[in-house]
């Protein structure tokens, strides 16, 4: 398996983007009733997930699987995309119509939750860029190297 171009990631990341407008993944708009960072999958998303389940109190919040596209939607408070800087993910703005998958869903086909929604629990999103920053360009030698969604 060889390793995408930045040329094609942009163009994939695009579609992804243009793809969860159009279907009410997220809106680019005023505060819903949680906001959405966008980053990876694959062994990457798994080991962010490990981490965050270690490092946040109460275990990592929720997050869903794109398995179809390979990135990870998490879920962080509302107003976050307004305060995002982080180069390592995407943040949109949720929304109370967002399609989000039903609560029983751990596997695809389709979105799934790979850690579900607890009322009042989001993905701490200033842990999450600290995360994302520190394993920036690479995975530390002890994540998995291969996963499967």
């Amino acid at each position: 398996m060889t390793s995408p171009s930045s040329g094609e990631l942009d163009e994939r990341l695009g579609a992804l983007l243009w793809k969860l407008l159009d279907y009410g993944t997220v809106r680019p708009a005023a505060d819903g009733p949680w906001d959405v960072v966008v980053t990876t999958a694959g062994a990457t998303g798994l080991y962010l997930v490990e981490h965050m389940d270690a490092v946040q109190p109460g275990g990592c919040g929720p997050v869903i699987a794109d398995p179809d596209e390979c990135v990870l939607l998490w879920l962080v408070p509302p107003g976050t995309s307004r305060r995002w800087m982080s180069g390592h993910g995407m943040c949109f703005a949720g929304s109370a119509k967002s399609d989000l998958p039903p609560s029983e869903r751990r596997w695809p086909p389709g979105h799934y939750w790979v850690r579900g929604f607890r009322d009042g629990h989001f993905v701490d999103a200033d842990l999450l860029d600290r995360t994302l920053t520190a394993l920036s360009p690479g995975l530390p030698l002890s994540a998995p190297q291969e996963v499967q969604w």
